[in-house]
């Protein structure tokens, strides 16, 4: 049976810099699990099937794990809920090759810097260094999310709404 999970989570645009948010997650109980790391993301689609039904297909490279995942469009954009299945797959070149021969391309790459911390309730935050400017993802549980948004006084006007593909997007066009 195929496993599929909710994921719901948040990106916020950092206005502050990453020290000072980093020291706002800690007080909140936050522990670190891994510092700055370099992450890769691929996008993959056949003939834009997968844009037109709703989802995105993604491989990721991060912290030796190599995740491929299938996230379907969030209906909200404030705290972002989607299904989303992943799989940890042993060889990031081998499921690129995989995908390509079943007749997906890469159309979108892209790398960021990631550090991320977790809470006793199993709440996900990262701390992301892009080109464009930092972010803070919270992903977890909605009465979670909304409380360490609330802690940490984050207002409607910090919620970024465009997922990171849109965002890379926007930067490299904007650089022609």
């Amino acid at each position: 049976m195929l496993e599929s999970n909710i994921e719901i989570e948040v990106k916020i645009r950092l206005k502050e810099n990453l020290k000072d948010v980093e020291k706002k997650l800690l007080s909140l109980g936050f522990r670190v699990e891994s510092d700055f790391s370099r992450e890769l993301n691929i996008f993959y689609d056949r003939e834009w099937e997968l844009k037109k039904s709703g989802y995105a297909l993604r491989l990721r490279e991060y912290l030796d794990k190599v995740n491929l995942t299938l996230k379907s469009k969030s209906i909200e954009k404030r705290i972002k809920e989607r299904l989303e299945y992943e799989v940890e797959v042993s060889s990031f070149e081998n499921m690129d090759t995989i995908l390509k021969i079943l007749g997906f391309n890469s159309f979108f790459k892209y790398k960021k810097e990631r550090k991320l911390f977790r809470d006793e309730n199993d709440t996900l935050a990262t701390l992301d260094k892009t080109p464009f400017g930092n972010f803070l993802e919270i992903e977890g549980k909605r009465n979670f999310i909304e409380k360490v948004m609330e802690e940490m006084k984050i207002s409607n006007e910090d919620i970024e709404e465009k997922n990171y593909l849109e965002l890379f997007k926007e930067f490299y066009e904007n650089q022609k």
